[in-house]
């Protein structure tokens, strides 16, 4: 990444992002921004992956991991709660 541009995602941080702007970034700089601003909620796991949600300005990001080889397949970020449903039990579990 050249300087200029490195300049221009570190001004983005400073600022509230929207769930368009994220997703619309490059994979790189979302996973910049994520290590930048992001704070681990939960995990979950399903038949063949790992999920990772991440709280990041108003949305939430969630990363999928292959069971099978550790690689992170997708990243993105949500706002809609039926994308979070898998984690909402656990989430209210811990909050009563």
């Amino acid at each position: 990444m050249d300087c200029l541009k490195h300049a221009a995602l570190k001004s983005t941080f400073k600022s509230k992002m929207t769930v368009r702007q994220y997703n619309s970034m490059l994979k790189s700089e979302r996973w910049e921004f994520l290590w930048a601003k992001g704070n681990l909620v939960d995990q979950a796991l399903a038949q063949k992956s790992s999920f990772l949600l991440y709280s990041v300005d108003t949305f939430f990001v969630e990363i999928e991991f292959s069971l099978e080889n550790g690689k992170a397949l997708n990243i993105k970020a949500i706002c809609e709660a039926s994308l979070i449903e898998k984690y909402l039990n656990k989430i209210i579990l811990l909050i009563v």
